[in-house]
């Protein structure tokens, strides 16, 4: 895919990940993506910030985690960013509907105004209006963020939240194994999916999902078990779209890999 100079308001523009062990999340992206990390200049005190690139070019990022997150037991976790025009009148409109304003407004100088929000059922997002910087310069490319999908424990009302605050259009239909899939439209394309969290899984809290793509699903799979990860579900085919993964890295942060448009693999 070209570079991407501009994310539509409504769409996922961004992803980072608060890691407990930064140099070792590091090193274990690095080799599972073939990414390069670069320090970001932070300011004083506020820790280590490190851009991953592919190519040149901004595709995610990691930090240290806050003492104080490490100490509410928080783990190391994937966040996920939105695009939006105004930040303000988004984090009002989204407490109106339920959200909990975990962040409130806030500007990195020559980056983005941001604000952190839970919806009504706790999984986190961050709107990002940007100033400078727009987030991800690369998509939909080996390598690259993909895909969003969010895990609700009520998917009517877990969707019906966002299509309220971003005006999406919700798309019925089925994922794996014949359950419930939405999609949140908009315009011809779509931001996000959305599932419901399954007894099966536990305790699992309401969250967001990111994706990454690769071209070699199985090789990517050796790759991250090689350096510590673990695959967490077996890979699953979606017919016309591609296999995929859940994986852990080694600080047990949750993310999917996906290789698209990959062939049917005889059982």
């Amino acid at each position: 895919m070209p570079e991407v100079r501009a994310h539509r308001p409504g769409t996922f523009c961004w992803a980072d990940l608060p890691s407990t062990e930064l140099d070792r999340a590091i090193a274990f992206y690095s080799e599972l993506f073939n990414w390069s990390a670069n320090e970001a200049e932070m300011p004083e005190g506020a820790g280590r910030y490190v851009i991953f690139q592919k190519d040149g070019k901004n595709v995610a990022a990691a930090y240290e985690m806050p003492e104080a997150m490490i100490a509410e037991g928080v783990p190391a976790h994937w966040e996920s960013y939105i695009a939006t025009r105004n930040v303000d009148e988004l984090t009002a409109r989204a407490a109106e509907l339920g959200a909990t304003v975990v962040a409130e407004p806030h500007d990195m100088p020559g980056v983005a105004r941001m604000a952190v929000l839970a919806d009504p059922e706790g999984a986190s997002f961050t709107l990002y209006q940007a100033q400078g910087e727009i987030g991800a310069q690369r998509l939909n490319e080996p390598g690259a963020l993909c895909w969003y999908e969010l895990y609700a424990r009520d998917l009517e009302s877990g969707s019906a939240f966002y299509a309220d605050l971003f005006g999406y259009e919700i798309r019925r239909g089925l994922g794996s194994g014949g359950q419930p899939y939405y999609q949140f439209g908009i315009g011809a394309g779509a931001a996000a999916g959305a599932m419901q969290l399954r007894e099966e899984w536990g305790e699992m809290p309401a969250m967001w999902m990111v994706y990454f793509q690769t071209d070699d699903l199985d090789a990517a799979i050796a790759r991250a078990e090689s350096h510590g990860g673990a695959m967490i579900m077996a890979p699953t085919e979606v017919p016309g779209v591609g296999r995929f993964t859940m994986l852990s890295d080694p600080q047990g942060a949750y993310f999917m890999i996906m290789e698209m448009g990959a062939p049917t693999r005889a059982s």
